[in-house]
């Protein structure tokens, strides 16, 4: 197999097991796993046009935008932009709590339900899109 197959089907069951957290009504797990199958079609993209991708979880996503510009020459690059900002932003609080003052913030009150299924729907878009030049 090559590797921007094998990175292809890690999106595609990242994509699955977020359809299963959203009907389950985790919104926390479906933008995880929406990220997780981002970053990874993210991986399909740079391995199809020779490109190393880094292993910290910033430089991927990095790495993705700027092939992304360059593969597509702009063109549907905005919304890989765009989703990136909201997933590298997101990340960390979908995963762990966070102290605010004396208040604990739980990944599960990060994001809603309707954020995570608008989110997921931007994602299957993108990797749709990415799939199809890999």
């Amino acid at each position: 197999m090559e590797l921007k197959h094998a990175y292809v089907d890690i999106s595609r069951r990242a994509l699955l097991a977020a359809d299963l957290m959203l009907k389950a009504g985790l919104p926390e797990a479906v933008g995880f796993y929406a990220y997780h199958a981002f970053e990874s079609i993210g991986g399909a993209l740079c391995a199809s046009v020779g490109e190393d991708y880094p292993m910290g979880h910033d430089s991927k996503i990095h790495q993705f935008v700027a092939v992304a510009m360059r593969k597509w020459l702009y063109k549907r690059v905005t919304d890989v932009s765009e989703v990136a900002q909201s997933l590298t932003h997101l990340r960390n609080k979908l995963l762990y709590p966070r102290l605010m003052g004396d208040e604990i913030i739980l990944p599960s009150e990060v994001i809603s339900q309707k954020e995570a299924e608008t989110l997921l729907k931007r994602v299957k878009g993108i990797c749709k899109k990415v799939e199809k030049c890999v």
